[in-house]
């Protein structure tokens, strides 16, 4: 299925409800995923719990717990053998001219990528079907166990 096939057919906010089997490891304010439409090998997304969609939103409690996630994820994809690690978070809604495409906090974690490309094509972009999004979620698990984060 292409991602834009996925968008159209979604109701309602996918990460407010992401199904628990997808879920990485848990904060207190935030969840971390294997993205299960990936701009590249490793790609990974730290979901807030809380609905909201731009960055000036976090409190203080949730900015500290981000920062700490995003240093735990990035060290993680060190110790996998990536070399480099862009940060990456639309702020702001679905269909502004950031190309965002959930109105949901997130941000994205992605090995080996220069952000100038990231603007990748929805028809082009995969997106992984139940099984794949799962395969891939186990395989980051197992490493994460593997190099405990």
């Amino acid at each position: 299925m292409s991602y834009v096939d996925y968008l159209n057919k979604l109701d309602g906010c996918i990460f407010c409800n992401y199904p628990e089997k997808y879920i990485i490891e848990k904060g207190t304010h935030f969840y971390i995923v294997a993205a299960n439409a990936p701009y590249a090998k490793d790609h990974m997304l730290i979901n807030s719990f809380r609905h909201f969609s731009h960055f000036n939103e976090l409190t203080q409690e949730e900015y500290i717990e981000l920062w700490q996630l995003i240093n735990k994820v990035t060290k993680f994809l060190y110790t996998l053998g990536h070399k480099e690690v862009s940060l990456f978070v639309r702020d702001g809604d679905a269909g502004s001219s950031t190309g965002k495409s959930i109105t949901h906090f997130h941000y994205h974690l992605l090995p080996g990528v220069d952000v100038r490309g990231v603007g990748l094509d929805r028809k082009t972009r995969p997106y992984y079907d139940e099984n794949k999004h799962l395969e891939v979620t186990n395989e980051m698990k197992n490493k994460r166990e593997e190099f405990y984060w």
